[in-house]
Protein backbone atom coordinates (compact mmCIF):
# COMPACT_ATOMS: atom_id res chain seq x y z
CA UNK A 1 0.00 0.00 0.00
CA UNK A 2 1.38 3.11 -0.85
CA UNK A 3 0.82 6.69 0.36
CA UNK A 4 1.23 9.89 0.03
CA UNK A 5 4.29 12.15 0.66
CA UNK A 6 5.61 15.80 0.67
CA UNK A 7 8.34 17.24 -1.42
CA UNK A 8 11.51 15.46 -0.43
CA UNK A 9 14.61 17.43 -0.26
CA UNK A 10 18.62 15.59 0.07
CA UNK A 11 20.97 18.12 0.45
CA UNK A 12 19.43 20.87 -1.44
CA UNK A 13 20.08 24.21 -1.15
CA UNK A 14 18.52 25.97 1.79
CA UNK A 15 16.95 28.62 -0.35
CA UNK A 16 15.09 26.12 -2.82
CA UNK A 17 13.63 24.45 0.74
CA UNK A 18 12.63 27.96 2.22
CA UNK A 19 10.83 28.41 -0.83
CA UNK A 20 8.66 25.47 0.00
CA UNK A 21 7.98 26.16 2.88
CA UNK A 22 7.02 29.72 2.50
CA UNK A 23 4.60 28.86 -0.44
CA UNK A 24 2.23 25.78 1.07
CA UNK A 25 -0.45 26.27 2.29
CA UNK A 26 -0.64 25.30 5.88
CA UNK A 27 -4.42 24.78 7.31
CA UNK A 28 -4.48 24.21 11.57
CA UNK A 29 -6.85 22.48 13.31
CA UNK A 30 -7.37 22.53 16.92
CA UNK A 31 -10.66 20.32 17.88
CA UNK A 32 -12.15 17.01 19.59
CA UNK A 33 -10.42 14.19 18.32
CA UNK A 34 -14.29 12.41 18.30
CA UNK A 35 -14.60 14.79 15.36
CA UNK A 36 -12.12 12.67 13.32
CA UNK A 37 -13.01 9.78 11.36
CA UNK A 38 -10.68 7.97 8.79
CA UNK A 39 -11.84 6.22 5.63
CA UNK A 40 -11.00 4.51 2.59
CA UNK A 41 -12.19 4.29 -1.38
CA UNK A 42 -9.93 0.98 -1.16
CA UNK A 43 -6.90 2.59 -2.67
CA UNK A 44 -5.56 5.09 -0.23
CA UNK A 45 -6.99 6.55 3.48
CA UNK A 46 -8.99 9.95 3.62
CA UNK A 47 -9.54 11.77 7.13
CA UNK A 48 -12.75 12.86 7.72
CA UNK A 49 -13.41 16.51 10.14
CA UNK A 50 -16.69 17.36 10.86
CA UNK A 51 -16.32 20.64 12.30
CA UNK A 52 -19.11 22.56 11.70
CA UNK A 53 -19.04 21.73 7.86
CA UNK A 54 -17.54 18.00 6.70
CA UNK A 55 -14.14 17.98 4.25
CA UNK A 56 -12.26 15.25 3.62
CA UNK A 57 -8.40 15.40 2.93
CA UNK A 58 -6.30 12.75 1.71
CA UNK A 59 -3.98 11.08 3.92
CA UNK A 60 -0.10 11.44 3.89
CA UNK A 61 2.14 8.81 5.46
CA UNK A 62 3.54 10.39 8.05
CA UNK A 63 -0.30 11.23 9.32
CA UNK A 64 -1.03 7.72 9.17
CA UNK A 65 2.09 6.58 11.02
CA UNK A 66 2.35 8.90 13.49
CA UNK A 67 -1.13 8.11 14.85
CA UNK A 68 0.08 4.44 15.09
CA UNK A 69 3.19 5.68 16.91
CA UNK A 70 0.85 7.68 19.44
CA UNK A 71 -0.16 3.70 20.30
CA UNK A 72 3.12 1.74 19.89
CA UNK A 73 1.86 -0.01 16.88
CA UNK A 74 4.35 -1.64 14.58
CA UNK A 75 4.68 0.28 11.76
CA UNK A 76 6.40 -2.48 9.62
CA UNK A 77 3.10 -4.76 9.94
CA UNK A 78 0.61 -1.98 8.22
CA UNK A 79 1.97 -4.13 4.78
CA UNK A 80 0.63 -7.11 5.72
CA UNK A 81 -3.06 -5.69 6.77
CA UNK A 82 -6.14 -4.71 4.66
CA UNK A 83 -6.93 -1.28 3.98
CA UNK A 84 -10.02 -1.52 5.94
CA UNK A 85 -8.35 -3.50 9.03
CA UNK A 86 -5.88 -0.63 9.23
CA UNK A 87 -8.71 1.85 8.76
CA UNK A 88 -10.75 0.26 11.81
CA UNK A 89 -7.91 0.75 13.68
CA UNK A 90 -7.05 3.92 13.03
CA UNK A 91 -10.42 4.72 14.25
CA UNK A 92 -10.18 3.15 17.24
CA UNK A 93 -6.98 4.66 17.84
CA UNK A 94 -8.85 8.54 17.30
CA UNK A 95 -11.40 7.57 19.69
CA UNK A 96 -8.66 6.59 22.89
CA UNK A 97 -7.05 9.67 22.47
CA UNK A 98 -7.43 11.53 26.04
CA UNK A 99 -7.46 14.95 26.24
CA UNK A 100 -10.08 17.38 24.80
CA UNK A 101 -8.60 18.56 21.87
CA UNK A 102 -5.83 17.67 18.97
CA UNK A 103 -3.67 19.63 16.40
CA UNK A 104 -4.60 18.43 12.86
CA UNK A 105 -2.47 19.98 10.42
CA UNK A 106 -3.18 20.25 6.83
CA UNK A 107 -0.48 20.83 4.44
CA UNK A 108 -1.26 21.63 0.19
CA UNK A 109 -4.77 20.19 1.08
CA UNK A 110 -3.04 16.81 2.84
CA UNK A 111 -3.60 15.66 6.23
CA UNK A 112 -0.12 15.53 7.05
CA UNK A 113 0.46 15.39 10.73
CA UNK A 114 -1.98 14.78 14.34
CA UNK A 115 -0.33 16.07 17.56
CA UNK A 116 -1.15 16.37 21.46
CA UNK A 117 -2.80 19.55 22.30
CA UNK A 118 0.34 20.22 24.68
CA UNK A 119 2.96 19.49 21.29
CA UNK A 120 5.30 22.60 20.81
CA UNK A 121 5.66 23.21 17.68
CA UNK A 122 8.82 25.03 16.04
CA UNK A 123 8.61 25.56 12.28
CA UNK A 124 10.99 24.67 10.43
CA UNK A 125 11.30 28.12 9.29
CA UNK A 126 12.24 29.12 12.59
CA UNK A 127 14.82 26.29 12.71
CA UNK A 128 16.62 27.66 9.07
CA UNK A 129 16.63 31.37 10.59
CA UNK A 130 18.17 30.02 14.02
CA UNK A 131 20.74 28.47 11.77
CA UNK A 132 22.04 31.47 10.15
CA UNK A 133 24.86 32.31 12.64
CA UNK A 134 26.44 29.70 11.89
CA UNK A 135 25.75 29.56 8.02
CA UNK A 136 23.42 26.90 6.06
CA UNK A 137 25.47 24.62 3.36
CA UNK A 138 21.91 22.70 2.24
CA UNK A 139 19.47 20.78 3.83
CA UNK A 140 17.56 17.65 3.71
CA UNK A 141 13.68 17.45 4.28
CA UNK A 142 10.63 15.17 3.86
CA UNK A 143 7.24 14.85 5.85
CA UNK A 144 8.89 13.17 8.93
CA UNK A 145 12.00 15.39 9.96
CA UNK A 146 14.44 18.52 8.70
CA UNK A 147 17.98 17.83 8.75
CA UNK A 148 19.91 21.53 8.00
CA UNK A 149 23.76 20.76 7.18
CA UNK A 150 25.93 23.91 8.93
CA UNK A 151 28.76 25.26 7.00
CA UNK A 152 32.59 23.33 8.19
CA UNK A 153 34.79 25.69 8.70
CA UNK A 154 36.42 24.22 11.58
CA UNK A 155 39.07 21.84 9.82
CA UNK A 156 41.18 18.77 10.96
CA UNK A 157 43.31 16.30 9.17
CA UNK A 158 43.44 13.14 11.08
CA UNK A 159 45.40 11.69 8.27
CA UNK A 160 47.92 13.70 5.84
CA UNK A 161 46.00 15.23 2.93
CA UNK A 162 42.52 13.72 4.14
CA UNK A 163 41.07 17.17 5.43
CA UNK A 164 37.77 16.83 7.33
CA UNK A 165 35.82 19.84 8.51
CA UNK A 166 33.46 19.87 11.39
CA UNK A 167 30.55 21.61 11.90
CA UNK A 168 26.72 21.22 12.90
CA UNK A 169 23.59 19.21 12.17
CA UNK A 170 20.02 20.27 13.29
CA UNK A 171 17.22 17.99 13.63
CA UNK A 172 13.49 19.01 13.62
CA UNK A 173 10.36 17.67 13.27
CA UNK A 174 6.98 19.54 12.71
CA UNK A 175 5.17 16.16 12.38
CA UNK A 176 6.48 14.82 16.04
CA UNK A 177 9.02 12.30 14.75
CA UNK A 178 12.56 13.60 15.84
CA UNK A 179 13.23 16.05 18.91
CA UNK A 180 14.61 19.16 18.33
CA UNK A 181 18.63 18.37 18.56
CA UNK A 182 21.84 19.80 17.39
CA UNK A 183 24.82 17.75 16.59
CA UNK A 184 27.89 18.20 15.41
CA UNK A 185 29.00 16.93 11.84
CA UNK A 186 31.99 15.31 10.22
CA UNK A 187 32.28 16.16 6.75
CA UNK A 188 35.58 13.76 4.67
CA UNK A 189 36.15 16.33 2.23
CA UNK A 190 37.79 13.99 -0.38
CA UNK A 191 34.61 11.85 -0.84
CA UNK A 192 31.89 13.72 0.94
CA UNK A 193 31.76 11.64 3.59
CA UNK A 194 29.39 12.56 6.88
CA UNK A 195 29.81 11.46 10.17
CA UNK A 196 27.20 12.62 12.69
CA UNK A 197 28.78 13.09 16.38
CA UNK A 198 26.59 13.09 19.79
CA UNK A 199 26.77 16.19 21.14
CA UNK A 200 28.33 16.55 24.95
CA UNK A 201 26.99 19.41 26.33
CA UNK A 202 23.68 19.56 28.32
CA UNK A 203 20.90 17.33 27.33
CA UNK A 204 21.42 17.90 23.48
CA UNK A 205 17.56 16.76 22.77
CA UNK A 206 14.31 18.76 23.68
CA UNK A 207 11.16 16.85 22.77
CA UNK A 208 7.95 18.67 21.57
CA UNK A 209 6.03 18.84 24.21
CA UNK A 210 5.19 20.30 27.87
CA UNK A 211 7.55 23.54 27.45
CA UNK A 212 6.91 27.26 27.90
CA UNK A 213 6.40 29.39 25.48
CA UNK A 214 10.02 30.58 23.68
CA UNK A 215 12.31 27.77 25.46
CA UNK A 216 12.25 25.60 22.22
CA UNK A 217 13.51 28.60 20.38
CA UNK A 218 16.62 29.32 23.37
CA UNK A 219 17.81 25.81 23.03
CA UNK A 220 18.33 25.64 20.01
CA UNK A 221 20.32 29.01 20.15
CA UNK A 222 21.89 27.84 23.41
CA UNK A 223 23.44 24.38 21.64
CA UNK A 224 24.73 25.75 18.69
CA UNK A 225 26.45 28.54 20.99
CA UNK A 226 27.90 25.38 23.08
CA UNK A 227 29.03 23.61 20.52
CA UNK A 228 31.79 25.94 19.63
CA UNK A 229 34.21 24.52 21.86
CA UNK A 230 33.41 20.53 21.41
CA UNK A 231 34.51 20.53 17.93
CA UNK A 232 38.13 20.49 19.02
CA UNK A 233 37.44 17.62 21.38
CA UNK A 234 36.16 16.04 18.23
CA UNK A 235 39.35 16.86 15.98
CA UNK A 236 41.45 14.76 18.32
CA UNK A 237 39.02 12.09 18.83
CA UNK A 238 38.76 11.56 15.03
CA UNK A 239 42.89 11.75 14.89
CA UNK A 240 42.76 8.92 17.83
CA UNK A 241 40.32 6.46 16.04
CA UNK A 242 43.00 6.74 13.08
CA UNK A 243 44.71 4.70 15.55
CA UNK A 244 42.71 1.98 16.67
CA UNK A 245 42.10 -1.02 15.39
CA UNK A 246 38.84 -2.07 13.89
CA UNK A 247 38.69 -5.68 14.12
CA UNK A 248 37.56 -5.74 17.91
CA UNK A 249 34.42 -3.74 17.10
CA UNK A 250 33.68 -5.75 14.16
CA UNK A 251 31.14 -7.83 16.07
CA UNK A 252 28.97 -4.90 17.41
CA UNK A 253 29.39 -2.94 14.10
CA UNK A 254 27.87 -6.12 11.98
CA UNK A 255 24.76 -6.61 14.58
CA UNK A 256 24.08 -2.84 14.18
CA UNK A 257 24.32 -2.32 10.14
CA UNK A 258 22.35 -5.94 9.63
CA UNK A 259 18.73 -4.41 10.01
CA UNK A 260 19.77 -1.47 8.44
CA UNK A 261 21.01 -2.56 4.86
CA UNK A 262 20.96 -6.77 5.16
CA UNK A 263 23.35 -9.00 5.93
CA UNK A 264 24.45 -9.87 2.49
CA UNK A 265 25.07 -5.88 2.45
CA UNK A 266 26.90 -5.86 5.56
CA UNK A 267 28.89 -8.60 5.20
CA UNK A 268 30.46 -7.34 2.04
CA UNK A 269 31.27 -4.16 3.64
CA UNK A 270 33.11 -5.69 6.22
CA UNK A 271 34.92 -8.18 3.48
CA UNK A 272 36.35 -5.33 1.92
CA UNK A 273 38.30 -4.35 5.23
CA UNK A 274 41.75 -5.15 5.24
CA UNK A 275 43.55 -6.62 8.98
CA UNK A 276 45.20 -3.71 9.70
CA UNK A 277 42.25 -1.39 8.97
CA UNK A 278 41.61 1.58 11.51
CA UNK A 279 38.24 2.49 13.24
CA UNK A 280 38.92 5.44 11.06
CA UNK A 281 38.64 3.36 8.48
CA UNK A 282 35.58 1.14 9.00
CA UNK A 283 33.52 4.77 9.88
CA UNK A 284 34.39 5.76 6.86
CA UNK A 285 33.19 2.21 4.91
CA UNK A 286 30.10 2.86 6.48
CA UNK A 287 29.91 6.45 5.75
CA UNK A 288 30.07 6.18 2.06
CA UNK A 289 27.57 3.32 1.88
CA UNK A 290 25.20 5.92 3.82
CA UNK A 291 24.80 7.98 1.22
CA UNK A 292 22.78 5.49 -1.27
CA UNK A 293 20.56 4.87 1.40
CA UNK A 294 17.34 6.92 2.28
CA UNK A 295 16.84 10.35 4.72
CA UNK A 296 16.13 8.55 7.92
CA UNK A 297 18.79 5.34 7.11
CA UNK A 298 21.21 7.56 6.24
CA UNK A 299 21.25 9.66 9.40
CA UNK A 300 21.06 5.89 11.60
CA UNK A 301 24.07 4.92 9.05
CA UNK A 302 26.16 7.98 9.52
CA UNK A 303 24.80 8.24 13.46
CA UNK A 304 26.95 4.96 13.62
CA UNK A 305 29.52 6.36 11.74
CA UNK A 306 29.96 9.02 14.60
CA UNK A 307 29.75 7.00 17.46
CA UNK A 308 32.64 5.18 16.10
CA UNK A 309 34.84 8.57 15.30
CA UNK A 310 33.92 10.35 19.20
CA UNK A 311 32.35 7.33 21.29
CA UNK A 312 29.74 8.88 23.75
CA UNK A 313 32.22 7.29 26.82
CA UNK A 314 35.21 9.50 26.24
CA UNK A 315 32.66 12.31 25.27
CA UNK A 316 30.82 12.47 28.63
CA UNK A 317 34.57 11.77 30.02
CA UNK A 318 35.83 14.72 28.44
CA UNK A 319 32.98 16.94 29.05
CA UNK A 320 33.15 15.99 32.89
CA UNK A 321 36.22 17.04 33.10
CA UNK A 322 35.67 19.88 31.91
CA UNK A 323 32.86 20.76 34.29
CA UNK A 324 35.25 19.90 37.29
CA UNK A 325 38.10 22.80 36.07
CA UNK A 326 35.79 24.97 35.83
CA UNK A 327 34.36 24.30 39.55
CA UNK A 328 37.75 24.15 40.81
CA UNK A 329 38.47 27.59 39.09
CA UNK A 330 35.20 29.35 40.36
Amino acid sequence: MEYRSGPEYSQAEAGEVRDFLMRRNLKKYLLPPDRLYMVNDGHEHFLRISNGQTTEYPVRGSFLFKLLKWYKFPSRQVHRLSIDTITSILNDYLLAIPGNQVNVTVENGEAVSITSNKYNELSDIEVLDGARTVGVACVSRNDFFMRVYSNTDYEVQPVPGDVCGIGYNLFNSETGFRSLSVRLFVRRYVCSNGAVIGRIEGEGVKVHYGHPDMELKSFLDAQVRAGEKARQEVGRLIEKSTHLPARPVIERVTDQLTPLIGRKRTDELIGDLEEESSIYDLANAITSMAQSLDLKDRLIAESLGGDLLAPAAELAEEATEEIEHQLIGA
